[in-house]
């Protein structure tokens, strides 16, 4: 395949993903907000090269486009954690207390990213079977539930 052909198409399958997943997020930033308090100022879904999510200037949040393909638990605690940096910029005694009153069992959430999340390459669609998992992925969208795809269970 020409390089241009791939690239091509990795950046429409980057923007199909973006397209899809900003809803679910906004949903679960808005959810979350109002139970921590915060008021961030828009959510953005990008690349974000290594970084699941990040708090930028302004209040945006920012998320992985990856982060659709994690199970609910881990997206909604990545969704905690960058609404935690709201109110503390840095992860100090009192901003993992935040995310535990939000999340008790963020630790668990925190080691399966640290075991499993690094390795993003595995969430992408691999050519072969990208028609069945982007299927996949837009009926667990329609529904509103977070798709879990090839990762097994959390």
């Amino acid at each position: 395949m020409p390089g241009s052909l791939a690239r091509d198409g990795r950046e429409h399958m980057v923007r199909w993903y973006c397209e899809r997943a900003r809803p679910w997020l906004a949903d679960k930033v808005a959810d979350f907000a109002a139970r921590m308090e915060v008021a961030p100022a828009g959510v953005r879904v990008q690349d974000l090269g290594y970084r699941w999510g990040s708090c930028g200037k302004g209040d945006l949040l920012y998320f992985h486009w990856k982060s659709i393909l994690l199970p609910a638990p881990i997206a909604e605690y990545i969704v905690v954690h960058e609404l935690a940096h709201l109110h503390e910029p840095h992860h100090t005694p009192e901003f993992w207390r935040r995310v535990e009153r939000v999340l008790p069992q963020y630790e668990r959430c925190k080691d399966w990213l640290k075991t499993r999340g690094r390795s993003r390459r595995t969430l992408t669609c691999q050519m072969d079977d990208a028609a069945y998992r982007c299927k996949s992925l837009a009926t667990s969208l329609e529904t509103r539930q977070s798709p879990s795809l090839a990762l097994g269970r959390f």
